[in-house]
């Protein structure tokens, strides 16, 4: 006992420089034990590969060439899913769950093994002039194609702590939220009132940004047929225009990382407030002509083929890849996680 009382008294004699050590040894143990336990997440884990494209369903040989090339792509680098940006079917839509061109455009040009894997869909212009409730049927019959309602959020995730959010949006239903004409809408006359009148056009964009403004994923990626910036020379409607001017400070208001489009048939990359647009509707049909425009980081036309993206923790990889497989440009950003965490009021580790 006296041995003990002797061993207290020395242990209170260096009280303060033991506790500094003993404290020490503890954050020492602490920051061990976490990067064992995130070793993994930071180090090894896989990149998340998947594919965009639009304005594809044309029934001709230029979908079948790029869907040949798709599914080469799809299969080299083990693509998790495609993101389709609008007018799956040219150029009414679908009539019925039985129309004839459900086989013709869809399963029997992208019929290789490789693309099996979930198709997230997105509706354009020329979807809604046909029958907008047999796309969404569809995903009871199909396994791989997935359009739960003409908008939704689809998580996908990137390790056990990590995800990433694609935003799937409507734009012709948004134009309605826009207080623009039935003559300054596109097909105005051909659509089914009920997906993108001024009623259908609110709550879209209530949803869209509630939806935004609650993201804190790693990554946040909207998609959309129309596009919010572009150098395609075509004509354009009123309802274009509301989209151009709404579009992008919404997305730079809630950190959006980038906004994928289709509906102008040319390659391009915009950046404009933090936010990364990227236009790509090269699925399949005849490409549009091109005017200068000094904002755009890239364009190019005469060519048709799809992008394929690859996300890691901190960087997304996204390169348009032709019908011949030949790349014909890339470009890599860095998350706006940390932006967005702060936006919702959340401490970001």
């Amino acid at each position: 006992m006296k041995e003990v009382r002797r061993y207290l008294r020395t242990l209170r004699g260096h009280r303060g420089p033991l506790l500094r050590t003993l404290c020490l040894m503890a954050g020492i143990l602490g920051l061990l034990l976490y990067l064992t336990r995130h070793h993994h997440e930071l180090h090894s884990t896989k990149p998340l590969y998947f594919v965009s494209i639009g304005d594809y369903g044309a029934g001709n040989a230029t979908q079948q060439a790029v869907a040949d090339q798709l599914a080469k792509t799809v299969g080299e680098y083990g693509v998790q899913f495609i993101l389709t940006l609008g007018d799956n079917f040219y150029s009414r839509g679908v009539t019925s769950l039985e129309d004839p061109i459900w086989q013709k455009r869809f399963e029997a040009v992208y019929h290789h093994p490789s693309l099996q894997v979930p198709w997230y869909i997105t509706l354009g212009d020329h979807d809604h002039r046909g029958n907008v409730s047999a796309q969404l049927l569809y995903t009871e019959r199909s396994e791989r194609w997935h359009l739960p309602s003409p908008y939704y959020l689809q998580q996908v995730a990137l390790s056990e702590e990590r995800h990433l959010d694609i935003v799937v949006t409507d734009s012709i239903a948004l134009e309605g939220a826009l207080a623009v004409g039935p003559k300054e809408r596109r097909f105005f006359n051909d659509y089914t009132q009920q997906w993108v009148d001024a009623q259908a056009g609110k709550a879209h964009l209530d949803w869209l940004e509630a939806t935004l403004a609650n993201s804190t994923a790693d990554w946040c990626i909207v998609a959309g047929h129309r596009p919010a910036k572009t150098a395609a020379d075509r004509d354009r409607f009123r309802g274009d225009f509301a989209l151009m001017e709404v579009l992008p400070p919404l997305l730079s208001r809630h950190s959006v990382d980038a906004y994928l489009s289709g509906h102008d048939h040319v390659g391009q990359h915009f950046e404009e407030g933090h936010v990364q647009f990227l236009g790509n509707g090269l699925g399949g049909y005849k490409t549009h002509v091109v005017s200068a425009d000094a904002s755009a980081l890239w364009v190019e036309t005469g060519f048709n083929g799809f992008l394929l993206h690859k996300v890691t923790n901190k960087e997304l990889t996204s390169s348009f890849i032709d019908s011949e497989g030949r790349t014909r440009y890339t470009t890599k950003i860095l998350s706006q996680s940390k932006r967005r965490a702060k936006q919702a009021g959340l401490r970001f580790i």
